[in-house]
């Protein structure tokens, strides 16, 4: 009232503008039948995205999550999103076998076992093992673990060695009268291709690649030993040939 003088007075307050912040227990990438907790900073009122009112909600389903909180100043406030997201288990897989491979019935992600030991660095689709044993294949989706496939019993059996010869390299004709006809199947590697005797004296010595011709004219009537060696796998194949 300036009427008679005397003086009034207004008092405004001002406090700080509410603030919150989202804590999660783990990490917010979790599989399948796994939960994050997320936790609000302390406050008067809680309101969650997925309509829960507690000062702390548990995430086992894949989505975006925030908080909006009053506080004891009646200010309110929303936090930013937290973004969880789940990854389905895989299924179990299955194991198949074509031309002494296994397969899983996997296409991506596959981690290979020797019965249940993980075996460092084979995780394609295809393994072919080295050994006699069970072998199981399991799935892994963005860390999450599906369940290992039964067993497999794989088994190796020996190898006939003419059979192996006439898989890597064509010869004809045997018997042979005057020239031998040799081509590699499988390889371009440097070959050494040996006539011997059977005395073990090497009596023809040659390298090829792909095919050779060796004249055997000069050989006497009689069986021989032809060697055959890859000179970088190391691998050498034997077998008998008649000269007339």
């Amino acid at each position: 009232d300036y009427g008679n003088g005397s003086e009034s007075s207004l008092v405004v307050s001002v406090v700080s503008a509410a603030a919150v912040t989202v804590t999660a227990s783990g990490s917010v990438n979790i599989c399948q039948g796994q939960s994050v907790t997320l936790k609000s900073s302390a406050a008067l009122i809680y309101l969650w995205s997925n309509s829960s009112v507690a000062d702390s909600i548990k995430c086992s389903i894949s989505g975006d999550y925030t908080v909006t909180i009053m506080d004891t100043n009646g200010c309110i406030a929303t936090s930013k999103v937290i973004t969880v997201t789940v990854t389905t288990i895989p299924a179990k897989p299955a194991i198949s076998i074509n031309a002494g491979i296994l397969l899983s019935s996997s296409l991506v992600n596959n981690q290979w076992y020797a019965d249940t030991i993980a075996l460092s660095g084979e995780i394609n689709q295809s393994y072919k093992p080295n050994n006699s044993g069970k072998y199981r294949v399991g799935v892994i989706n963005n860390g999450c673990k599906g369940p290992l496939s039964d067993p497999y019993s794989y088994v190796i059996t020996a190898v006939d060695p003419i059979s192996q010869f006439h898989e890597r390299y064509t010869i004809a004709p045997n018997p042979v009268i005057d020239q031998l006809y040799i081509k590699a199947n499988n390889t371009y590697n440097i070959l050494i291709v040996q006539i011997l005797d059977q005395n073990g004296r090497v009596l023809i010595n040659k390298k090829f690649t792909k095919n050779i011709i060796l004249d055997l004219r000069y050989l006497a009537a009689g069986a021989y030993f032809l060697s055959i060696k890859d000179s970088k796998t190391k691998a050498q194949d034997n077998i008998s040939i008649i000269v007339r």
